[in-house]
């Protein structure tokens, strides 16, 4: 088996994602790829690997899903192979290849796999991971100095290439290389080593004040997320995120989080998290290799940690990286099995390929919910019942049909849910002003208007409600108001509010 490890890797990985390749675009794709497709000449795409490869990608599958959806597969095929030659610096070729093949089929990677926009993912873990190995690379001793500076150099450069652009979650890859040093305790000969990626960081960093800022605001208004104390932001991501990588079951788009809120949950999350850490200063003393796969989990998971939300405290998409630590931990469980009698090594392979098979059924699975925009939604509702952005998003699907009825509906629950959600207010304006309720539109643009002043697009629609009541002094000031945030007014709009009169 482990002979044709990289031709079992790949196979699983296609036979897996197979079924994703006349999947549609879905949810950001749409603005992203139709809404604005990347026609600039690909040398000015350069900087950015994403653009560059969504550029690339354009090039010659302009918008047709299938090409995108293939490339997405070649990244993840391509990950899963550096992860079997990450897990063979730890483990024996059999040990690394189960390690590697629970990563290839595990149905949380669908959402950065099958969702072409979760892209990015794909391509911070294949850089991050390449840096890792090079790095490995240019401190072994069988080395020639020569070598080892080439291969030093090269982690080097293509870290500080990636970060010009992927400066979230792929910045955290230092602190894999330093947790890797000081838990096989090689810190005294390696730590200066470290130094360079550090520098990189900091000055990368100093350059994204605006950026941060303006990611806080975005964030906080999308997410409507209160919870600031890191403590509990921490206890909840840990635990919400290994219950989705050991029980994939119920997987959706949006999670929900009815008790986040609740201070008795608070108090557990705490105690768990503390039993946490614990743990790992434990296998510290104990297993390095169980310190490296609990270091894996919690770094890049770190960004949900913040007290500034600067991502999202719970998406499927973020356990791409740290789902590597559950494999790892599979290593063990394979070399732990192989060190006992025959039919423990024979319990555990049985194991390791139900559990294979079982992830393999889920994904394929969980890939049908990502066929169209309608599906997706009415699956993400079902899924996450609480999510008023669900709802939200399955409204917009029904009023593109002409359903206004099952879309307004939908609306009215995300407003249940929030009161708060102002896009859903927004939304519901739009709605009403379709068929004719316009004092309901206008008290719900307000509404929304009172929660974020910055919506353009509910001016605009509070300036039709007022124009089609024939409220000219009232059309005016929201139509200029919605100029002034950049929303674009339609030409037959300019002409009605001209005959309106000021």
């Amino acid at each position: 088996m482990a002979k044709y490890a990289p031709l079992l890797i790949i196979l699983a990985c296609i036979a897996v994602y197979a079924n994703t390749l006349t999947n549609d675009f879905i949810s950001d794709d749409i603005d992203t790829f139709i809404k604005n497709p990347p026609t600039q000449p690909l040398v000015s795409y350069l900087l950015n690997p994403i653009n560059f490869l969504n550029a690339f990608n354009y090039s010659f599958g302009k918008l047709n899903p299938v090409s995108y959806h293939l490339i997405n597969l070649g990244l993840h095929i391509l990950c899963c192979l550096l992860v079997y030659c990450f897990l063979r610096r730890l483990f024996t070729p059999l040990a690394s290849t189960w390690g590697a093949l629970i990563f290839s089929v595990h149905p949380i990677h669908t959402e950065a796999v099958t969702w072409i926009s979760g892209r990015p993912y794909l391509v911070i873990c294949l850089a991050s991971l390449t840096v890792y190995l090079l790095y490995c690379r240019s401190l072994e001793a069988t080395r020639t100095p020569r070598q080892r500076r080439a291969y030093y150099c090269c982690a080097l450069s293509i870290f500080a290439y990636f970060l010009i652009s992927q400066y979230s979650f792929f910045a955290l890859t230092p602190l894999l290389l330093i947790a890797s040093d000081v838990g096989f305790e090689k810190i005294k000969s390696r730590w200066r080593y470290w130094l360079p990626f550090i520098v990189i960081v900091a000055v990368r960093l100093t350059m994204l004040n605006n950026v941060f800022s303006s990611r806080v605001a975005s964030v906080a208004i999308d997410t409507q997320e209160k919870i600031t104390n890191p403590l509990f932001c921490a206890a909840y991501s840990i635990l919400t995120h290994a219950g989705l990588l050991l029980w994939p079951q119920r997987l959706s788009f949006y999670q929900d989080q009815p008790s986040l809120f609740l201070i008795p949950a608070q108090r557990w999350g705490l105690i768990l998290l503390i039993i946490f850490a614990l743990t790992l200063t434990r296998t510290f003393r104990r297993s390095r290799r169980l310190f490296l796969a609990f270091s894996l989990f919690l770094i890049f998971l770190a960004p949900t940690f913040s007290p500034a939300p600067i991502s999202s405290l719970i998406a499927e998409r973020y356990l791409y990286i740290p789902s590597i630590g559950l494999c790892v931990v599979v290593g063990i469980i394979s070399e732990a099995g192989r060190k006992q009698n025959r039919i423990a090594a024979r319990a555990v392979i049985l194991c390791l390929a139900l559990i294979f098979l079982l992830f393999a059924a889920r994904a394929i699975t969980r890939n049908t919910d990502w066929k169209n925009t309608l599906i997706f939604w009415e699956k993400t509702v079902a899924a996450s019942p609480r999510s008023p952005s669900a709802h939200n998003n399955l409204a917009g699907v029904y009023q593109r049909q002409g359903d206004i009825a099952r879309a307004i509906k939908e609306l009215e629950s995300a407003l249940s849910l929030n009161p708060s959600h102002a896009k859903a207010q927004n939304n519901l304006g739009f709605l009403y002003n379709q068929i004719g309720r316009y004092d309901e539109a206008i008290d719900v643009l307000n509404k929304a208007l009172a929660i974020n002043p910055y919506l353009g697009e509910s001016y605009f629609n509070l300036a039709v409600a007022y124009l089609r009541k024939g409220e000219c002094s009232a059309a005016w000031p929201a139509a200029r108001r919605a100029e002034e945030l950049q929303y674009e007014l339609p030409t037959e709009f300019r002409r009605a509010l001209k005959g309106c009169g000021k």
